[in-house]
């Protein structure tokens, strides 16, 4: 290999490790645990609720809405979770009508058996 050749592979290698964690920003770790992973609630642009996931088991139900685990029937910051179905819960928020509210990630679901 030519001088030329080695100056331009050792450039790539020193190079390498800045390109591969540019590439990285925004990727989440597939092995770290929801609770850790999850960003903080933000309601939607409409002021709604954010579900963030499910928990649905023989012996208990749990949502987690806005970064709190909620149970049905349980009401709490003037929201009310009166439902929980595999796909979404249905709230009411300040004695406002009930809504449903749909989990967006298909990944955020978890079914005990």
């Amino acid at each position: 290999m030519t001088r030329a050749g080695l100056a331009f592979s050792s450039l790539l290698l020193a190079l390498l490790p800045i390109a591969a964690a540019a590439g990285t920003e925004g990727l989440r770790d597939p092995t770290r645990p929801l609770t850790a992973a999850a960003p903080a609630a933000v309601p939607d642009q409409r002021g709604r609720p954010v579900l963030q996931s499910l928990l649905i088991g023989p012996d208990r139900r749990l949502a987690v809405i806005d970064g709190q685990p909620m149970s049905e029937g349980e009401e709490r910051r003037g929201m009310k979770l009166w439902e929980i179905h595999a796909n979404g819960v249905v709230v009411s928020v300040n004695g406002s009508a009930p809504m449903r509210l749909s989990l967006t990630h298909a990944g955020m679901h978890k079914e005990i058996r």
